[in-house]
């Protein structure tokens, strides 16, 4: 029994005299300048001793975010250093380098926008030390706005080059193929014309055999169409004035066969020939009031909180 509680001592002081050297070997890297010791902490177990010169958690930190820097995981570390700050400080320096080049990765990857944000989430203390990282990002956002700028000028200018042959599309009547050309178009120009050729094919599109409503429901896409161009050029201004004439012209030849058309109020209904109804049918929804006048043989007008939005007839 003797012999085995010496023996007991024995080890203990061996494997005290183990921890202690393998502390020193992990500390004498450490002043060396090598911070990836973290294969001599875990085989030791040091982050278990309750007095040490380090906090070797911060090593193992500082390791994980070095694997996340040679995996090009900028924003995983800089998060990663948001949520666990840095204190030791012979770790500080290297660990602000890591932050250093993952935001010049960001910016030669073109993600300025999500260096800044991520620039903006980083601690005072952080920041003091990488601020000319933020004149960095704003010279990168500067010159993304430019070439930005740039690019569009060059769209514009291609696209008004093209003005002639859009125009000559709607002389030519050929709709359908310039509303393909401008459908994905970007610039003004494109998009003013998409509108055009849209209200030009919604009037002119062929209402034989259809209604009356569904023939004012063309004209007031085409209205509608028109409404949404912008800052039109002066051949284009043209085109748009003479539209607008024949959707008038079309009205009041609408006004002159039927009497009313669609968009009246209720009292302009009331003066036209039409006059009083010999009906009146009426539906409150949660969308309105919808009323359906009745005149007999066939002649039906529908209002909408008091709009006329539609109308059914024979000859009249």
């Amino acid at each position: 029994m003797r012999k085995k509680g010496l023996y007991g001592v024995m080890l203990v002081t061996l494997l005290g005299c183990s921890s202690t050297s393998a502390e020193d070997e992990v500390i004498s890297m450490i002043d060396g300048g090598n911070y990836n010791v973290s294969y001599l902490i875990n085989e030791y177990n040091l982050t278990d001793l309750e007095e040490t010169s380090y906090d070797y958690n911060q090593f193992l930190l500082y390791e994980e975010l070095e694997g996340l820097f040679n995996d090009d995981e900028y924003i995983a570390l800089i998060k990663k250093v948001q949520e666990s700050s840095i204190s030791e400080e012979v770790l500080i320096e290297p660990t602000v380098t890591l932050l250093e080049n993952s935001f010049s990765g960001l910016l030669d990857d073109g993600d300025s926008v999500i260096a800044k944000n991520r620039y903006n989430d980083l601690n005072d203390e952080y920041k003091s030390f990488l601020s000319h990282i933020e004149d960095e990002i704003n010279l990168v956002e500067q010159e993304r706005k430019e070439a930005s700028e740039r690019e569009r000028e060059e769209k514009e200018e291609e696209a008004r080059s093209k003005i002639g042959d859009y125009i000559e599309m709607i002389h030519n009547q050929d709709y359908e193929t310039l509303i393909f050309e401008t459908l994905s178009g970007t610039t003004e120009v494109e998009e003013n014309y998409y509108n055009l050729a849209n209200a030009y094919d919604e009037f002119f599109n062929d209402s034989s055999g259809l209604d009356e409503t569904y023939i004012h429901g063309l004209q007031s896409m085409a209205e509608f169409y028109l409404g949404e161009i912008s800052n039109p050029d002066p051949e284009t201004e043209e085109l748009i004035e003479s539209l607008y004439t024949m959707i008038e012209m079309r009205k009041n030849e609408d006004a002159g066969e039927l009497g009313v058309i669609v968009g009246m109020t209720v009292e302009q209904v009331l003066s036209s020939q039409w006059g009083e109804p010999n009906k009146v049918n009426t539906r409150t929804t949660n969308y309105g009031v919808r009323e359906q006048w009745v005149y007999g043989n066939g002649h039906y007008l529908y209002f909408e909180d008091g709009i006329l939005v539609s109308i059914t007839t024979r000859d009249y």
